[in-house]
């Protein structure tokens, strides 16, 4: 990270756009939520970073680490479609975008084999999951009518 958690905050506290845009650590939070925990002022940092995160991609912004936000967006699509985490579906997704499609293939081929990778997916909860994307598109769309 080059800035710690509570930097980025305080900088967006402060309105520095630019620092916070180019910002590698919003890309590197694990999401834990350690720092919102240990946070003296109650602030959901690891919350704030993903809506920081979810910002920039809606706006097209380049990411300060675009492997991750890659991944970032593999993960978000994958479960979007089938409802929970298929991880063949997501290695693909992501060899798409990051156009790595060799990288890690030995690794695949031994979880594969180890039946730690299914070849189809289980869509169990995906009209759940559909449900919750499609209210949060609603209240998103009404936010932003409220603004205009």
């Amino acid at each position: 990270m080059d800035h710690t958690p509570s930097q980025l905050i305080h900088a967006a506290r402060l309105v520095m756009v630019d620092l916070v845009l180019n910002s590698k650590t919003m890309w590197l939070c694990a999401s834990c939520e350690t720092c919102t925990t240990r946070c003296p002022q109650d602030v959901d940092v690891a919350k704030v970073m993903d809506a920081v995160k979810t910002t920039m991609l809606r706006r097209g912004l380049k990411p300060a680490v675009p492997r991750i936000a890659s991944f970032y967006k593999a993960v978000l699509g994958n479960i979007k479609r089938c409802g929970r985490m298929y991880e063949v579906g997501m290695i693909i997704d992501l060899k798409l975008r990051t156009r790595e499609f060799l990288k890690d293939v030995d690794l695949g081929m031994k979880m594969f084999c180890k039946g730690k990778l299914k070849l189809l997916p289980s869509f169990k909860g995906a009209w759940t999951s559909w449900k919750i994307f499609h209210r949060a598109r609603k209240i998103e769309k009404q936010y932003q009518d409220l603004r205009h």
